[in-house]
Order: structure tokens, then sequence, then C-alpha cells
């Protein structure tokens, strides 16, 4: 096993690593909060960060304290008190249907007081379907009526780690999982220097911008709208390579997404505000037909003759 892996605190370690490396080369972007989240944690009781950092590396943001065990931490509730005064987490936070799902199983959603005829009887997708007819909002974990006798602790520092990790990937597709993958020998990275030029972001603002077109994606990806169907380059001119990138991919995604009924004008916007080799890749007719002139005669033909253009352009 790798010397790392074979410590008890080897993520713990890897997340020290973080905070050290983007303290150095980005502490003109941190924001107050986030520098006294650094310089706190540090003074923390070794068990107390070491479950903070478990809890930053799992899904979600909300854990059932009988569901937490590791060795290493020892005891749960007395690792987690100095987090809780520090408002890291934060008991009894008030639970929706889909997160209480999460949560509890399909006997102890059964349990719960809610009035569902033969609610022991029925599947779990169906007791859920039951459950959010309705209509039920947020409410604390233990004011749900019948729910287990146990502790719920939920994280309050999501964002600020999930800013911490973008700037030292330069990505929000890598995790924290590449450590360990790479400990083990099943990623590699190649060795380069990192100078003040190298930084992926250089102002605060580049950070906010590529976690908002982060989230703008992951709506799409779920099938969702924003308000106005509008290129993102024109909502956000980029300021970086990685916001640019990311913003052509969401205008082009965008404009793959908007259906027939949109009409040309709005996909074509938002086609046009993405980057060269997308928008050739749509003239050329190779993204599920979205552009295809069988099918879509109603497109004006300036449009394809830019095909040409556009091709000589990347070449």
């Amino acid at each position: 096993m790798p010397e790392l892996l074979a410590t008890d605190f080897y993520y713990l370690r890897n997340f020290e690593f973080v905070l050290d490396w983007v303290g150095a080369r980005y502490a003109d972007l941190l924001s107050a909060d986030e520098h006294a989240f650094v310089r706190t944690f540090t003074q923390q009781p070794e068990a107390s960060r070491a479950l903070l950092v478990r809890l930053i590396m799992r899904k979600g943001d909300h854990f059932r304290a009988s569901r937490l065990a590791y060795a290493e931490v020892g005891d749960i509730e007395q690792a987690a008190q100095p987090l809780l005064e520090h408002g890291w987490l934060v008991t009894d936070q008030p639970i929706e249907v889909d997160a209480l799902a999460r949560l509890l199983l399909k006997s102890e959603l059964a349990s719960l007081d809610l009035g569902i005829s033969q609610a022991g009887k029925l599947g779990k997708q169906a007791l859920l379907e039951q459950i959010a007819a309705q209509g039920l909002s947020a409410r604390p974990w233990s004011a749900w009526p019948g729910i287990p006798p146990d502790d719920l602790y939920s994280l309050t520092i999501s964002p600020l780690c999930e800013r911490l990790r973008l700037l030292f990937f330069g990505n929000l597709s890598q995790d924290w999982t590449e450590f360990v993958l790479s400990e083990l020998g099943l990623q590699q990275y190649e060795q380069v220097p990192f100078c003040t030029e190298s930084r992926s972001f250089h102002r605060a603002a580049d950070v906010d911008d590529y976690i908002y077109l982060g989230r703008c994606r992951d709506r799409l990806d779920a099938g969702m709208m924003w308000p106005r169907c509008w290129p993102c380059s024109l909502i956000l001119p980029p300021r970086t390579p990685g916001s640019s990138a990311a913003t052509s991919a969401c205008d082009f995604n965008l404009g793959n997404s908007l259906s027939a009924s949109s009409g040309w004008k709005k996909r074509w916007r938002c086609i046009c505000s993405a980057s060269t080799a997308r928008r050739v890749n749509v003239l050329c007719g190779c993204t599920s037909g979205l552009v295809n002139p069988s099918r879509h005669t109603h497109w004006p033909a300036v449009h394809w003759q830019r095909r040409t253009a556009l091709l000589k352009t990347v070449a």
C-alpha cells in the first residue's frame, strides 16, 4: 500500500495540502470568510478535522449520526462538537422530502406518521410519490412525526469547499477522489512548474462566473431552462480560458436543448455564441439532426453558406 494511504488520516493530509496550495497561490482571491476558515481549521483537534473532511468528501450535506463510524475519528459526538461551535456543522436542519428519502430506509419512511394508508405495503418509490403529493414543506429533522431517534448533522460550508476545490483543480469536474486514484497509481499527472501566469483564475469574479456557469449547465443536464434563453456569453463576458470554455459549452448545450417550437432564431443565437469548433460541428449536421437541412428547412440559407467559411478557420 502507498505510504500515504497506509496512514489513517491520508484524506486529511490531502485536504490540508489543498488548503496550503490554494493559500500560497490564490490568497488574493480568497474572501475574509475563506481565510478565516483556513486559519481556524488548522487549530482544531485532529479528530474534528478528520470528521469534517470525511463529510466534505461524501455526497450530500446531511448525515445521520448513527451512520457515521470512523475508527480513526473515534467518538463522533465529541469530534463534532468543535465543528458545531464554529458553525461548520448544524443539527436539526430543515429537511425536504427528497433529502428525507435519501436518509431513511423504506421501513423508516413507512413508519412516519403522515396519514398514508398501508404505507408499509407500498414500495419505496410509490411511498415517496404519496408523500410528495401531500405538498409537505421542509421541516427540522426532529419535527417529522415518527422520525427515528437520531441526530442529524448538516454541512454549512459546501459552497466554500467547492470554491477551494475549483481553485485547486481549475475545474468542477474533478473531485477529492483524484488524490486517492493518484496515490494508488491509477492516475498519473506530469509535474510542471506553476507560476502566477499559469493560474486558472485571476479575479474573485472569475471564480463566481465559473460556478454560475456550472449551475447553469447542471440545470440544463437536469432538463431545466433558466428564465431567458439568452447565451451565457452575452451575460458573462469570458475573462479567462476556463470561463470562456465553460461559457461556450453552456451556450452550445442551451442551443441544442431548445425545442423546435422555440424558433430557429433563439437556437441560432445560442449556437453562434459557442466556440468555432462547436459551430462547425452543428453546421456539418453532426449533432443529432439539430440542423439537418432536410428536417429544418426554416433555417436561413446564409447559415449554411457559413459552413465553408467556418471550416476554413479551423482547418
